[in-house]
């Protein structure tokens, strides 16, 4: 009998605050993981879970146990923002 053992690492809140935090202060998704030694994908996952949890529910569960600062803020990337004409133009 072949038993096959799968291994990987579970975001704990911490880590889960610290991922919003770094993205919310510039970090991209690809520094985000070579900062925290994993994929691309996790930080990209987090940060997306954080923003539907935020628009569904008002708050984020795991930032709400660890105590974060966005526990009720969704987070994006800041983008150059320039009034023209009294219309929006982003950059």
């Amino acid at each position: 009998m072949y038993i096959r053992i799968l291994s990987f690492k579970s975001v704990r809140d911490k880590e889960h605050i610290e991922i919003i935090e770094l993205y919310a202060g510039e970090m991209e998704f690809n520094e985000l993981a070579q900062k925290l030694g994993r994929s691309t994908r996790t930080p990209y996952t987090h940060v997306h879970r954080h923003n539907d949890a935020v628009k569904r529910s008002g708050f984020c569960a795991f930032c709400r146990r660890a105590g974060g600062e966005f526990e009720n803020k969704q987070v994006f990337k800041r983008k150059e923002v320039c009034l023209v004409d009294q219309r929006k133009h982003v950059f």
